[in-house]
C-alpha cells in the first residue's frame, strides 16, 4: 500500500463546512501514492473526524449525496466508531440520507467509484457498511436505535434486497 497521508488535517475538517468538505473530496486526486496525500488518507481522516464530531455530519449530511463511495464508507464507519464509544448519533438523519443515497440509480451502477481509490470501493462496500451500522445500532437494548428507526432500517434493508435480487 502507499501513503495514508491526508491532504486535510483534523483541524481543517473541523473548520470547514460540510459543503466545503464535499466540494474538496469531489475534486481531490492522489498525485503521489507513495509520498503524498492520498484518497485513502483522506478517507481515514474523514472517518476519524466523524467519530470525533458526529453531529457535524449527521446534522447536515445532504452535501455528500453524490460523493464517492470511499468517502461515504469512511463517514458511515465514523458513525459506527462513534456509536461504539457511546456517542449519540441521529439515526433519523443518517437513515434518511442513506435511503436517498442508495435509491439513486447511479448508486447501483457503481457511478461513484473513483479512479485513484486503491481499494476500489463500490456499492457493495456501502451496503456492508450500512449493514454493520444497523447491526451495531440494534445490538444492545440499553444502547440501541429507537423503534421508529428500526422500522426505517427495515425499509432500507428491503429496498436493498429488492435491488440486489432484481
Amino acid at each position: 500500500m502507499g501513503s495514508e497521508k491526508s491532504p486535510l488535517s483534523q483541524e481543517d475538517l473541523i473548520k470547514m463546512t460540510n459543503e466545503e468538505i464535499s466540494k474538496f473530496i469531489s475534486t481531490f486526486k492522489t498525485e503521489d501514492r507513495w509520498e503524498g496525500p492520498t484518497v485513502i488518507g483522506l478517507e481515514r481522516a474523514l472517518r476519524e473526524n466523524v467519530k470525533s464530531n458526529p453531529e457535524k455530519y449527521y446534522s447536515n449530511f445532504m452535501p455528500f449525496i453524490s460523493s464517492a463511495y470511499i468517502y461515504i464508507y469512511g463517514i458511515l464507519n465514523g458513525f459506527l466508531d462513534a456509536w461504539k464509544v457511546k456517542k449519540f448519533i441521529n439515526w433519523d438523519n443518517i437513515l434518511d440520507f442513506m435511503f436517498k443515497y442508495i435509491d439513486i440509480n447511479e448508486f447501483w451502477s457503481d457511478a461513484f467509484v473513483i479512479d485513484d481509490d486503491d481499494w476500489h470501493v463500490n456499492h457493495k462496500w456501502i451496503i456492508g457498511a450500512v449493514a454493520d451500522l444497523i447491526s451495531e445500532g440494534t445490538k444492545d437494548d440499553k444502547w440501541a436505535m429507537g423503534y421508529e428507526q428500526v422500522k426505517k432500517a427495515k425499509e432500507m434493508t428491503l429496498l436493498i434486497l429488492d435491488k440486489v435480487i432484481n
